[in-house]
């Protein structure tokens, strides 16, 4: 370890630490951040109940009259929503899921049902075949 020499008198100040950076983590704290945010994101799986069986995406297929609910798009490839998302507190409860295209899902994102309805500010444009 190298030493800081005082100008004046020549004598040892203080030991130097080797230079790492603040924001750096080892490779243990990287293994444990990363264990910790799996284990979240697994309980909060778990909480959330089974997923539905395959009856269940039919009758909502059903429901909707095969349409997305945001862009009334007909839905020939989708995406299981839900309106409440999983990562606020939602479940996989039947009533909690939606069918909607792919499109309106990604912009919806993390929010739920009614916050997407009030964040568009001019509907979400349909898709031409």
């Amino acid at each position: 370890m190298a030493q800081r020499v005082n100008a004046t008198d020549g004598t040892a100040k203080c030991a130097r630490r080797p230079y790492r950076e603040a924001y750096t983590l080892t490779d243990a704290e990287k293994k444990a951040n990363k264990r910790a945010a799996n284990h979240r994101q697994h309980q909060a799986r778990r909480a959330a109940g089974p997923a539905p069986g395959k009856w269940d995406f039919g009758r909502m297929l059903c429901m909707q009259d095969a349409r997305c609910p945001y862009c009334m798009t007909i839905l020939d490839k989708y995406h299981v929503d839900h309106k409440l998302p999983v990562s606020r507190g939602g479940t996989n409860n039947p009533s909690n899921l939606q069918l909607t295209c792919p499109r309106c899902n990604i912009l919806k994102g993390a929010m739920t049902h009614d916050e997407f309805l009030v964040s568009k500010k001019r509907p979400v444009a349909r898709q031409t075949a």
